[in-house]
């Protein structure tokens, strides 16, 4: 259902912030937006590196409840939960699946205690077991894929590029323009469900022999699972190129995991800008 791809999450008390933009899932009040329809209310608490996630939610009527299910919301949860790398651990925890046009709700009694709940203990359909993640296995459970860069894909590059606090593709309009540039090769690995970016690595080549490896950032949620290796990979292999150079400060265990060595080299601005 196409519906389900554009799920948003977003701080209640903060329209348009939360984090979809600013990253981890904190402890707080958040909502499921279906475009302009609210389909869900969360509650996070958190303990130590794990998140609990208490949500009410509803299925649209004539919806595919397999869509708008508990399983189906957890994704999108658990890829902000995961945004902090100091979660290592995530829950998700509601009632029974409830029916099309229905909300079914786990309300809780105290946020400091996320078992806490008015639901009755004697109904068997009043709550589920909850759906339980680790950092790395959810990652590599999900479906990414490796593709062309876009113009859909500039918002959330460069929402990756501020997270980094790199500023030259901070803007979304010239991260468009830069990742479709002449002579620049953008690969994009995308979760198929969520439709969130992955990651993103960008070369520069004369598509012959040269090459620079511009840019590597990877989601904070999809680290570790080989993805970047994959980036660059792709980018290599449709750039054209007979190698790839580049600079770092701080991934030169990644970088030596490739054929290759390293040479001195500078980042100079000509023009003193």
């Amino acid at each position: 259902m196409e519906a389900a791809t554009t799920f948003m999450i977003r701080l209640d008390s903060a329209p348009g912030a939360g984090a979809a933009e600013h990253g981890s899932l904190a402890p707080g009040s958040y909502e499921i937006r279906d475009g302009t329809e609210p389909r869900a209310q969360i509650t996070v608490t958190r303990s130590g590196q794990s998140l609990t996630a208490i949500i009410n939610y509803t299925i649209p009527a004539g919806a595919n409840s397999t869509d708008f299910s508990l399983a189906h919301f957890a994704t999108f949860l658990a890829e902000q939960a995961f945004f902090d790398p100091e979660c290592d651990e995530f829950s998700v925890r509601a009632p029974a699946t409830p029916q099309a046009g229905q909300t079914k709700a786990v309300p809780a009694t105290s946020t400091e205690n996320p078992e806490s709940s008015s639901a009755d203990a004697s109904d068997p359909q009043s709550s589920r077991d909850p759906l339980f993640f680790q950092r790395d296995d959810w990652a590599q459970s999900q479906p990414i894929e490796i593709v062309d860069f876009v113009p859909s894909h500039a918002e959330q590059i460069s929402a990756l590029c501020r997270g980094e606090g790199w500023k030259t593709y901070a803007d979304p309009e010239v991260a468009q323009v830069g990742c479709a540039a002449p002579g620049v090769t953008t690969t994009v690995a995308i979760n198929s469900v969520t439709r969130t970016i992955a990651g993103f690595a960008q070369a520069l080549s004369d598509g012959i022999a040269q090459g620079y490896l511009a840019q590597l950032i990877i989601h904070p949620a999809y680290r570790r699972i080989g993805i970047a290796r994959k980036l660059v990979e792709e980018a290599y292999d449709r750039c054209g190129a007979q190698r790839l150079d580049l600079l770092t400060d701080d991934a030169q265990a990644f970088y030596e995991t490739f054929t290759g060595h390293a040479k001195p080299g500078y980042r100079i601005y000509p023009r003193g800008d």
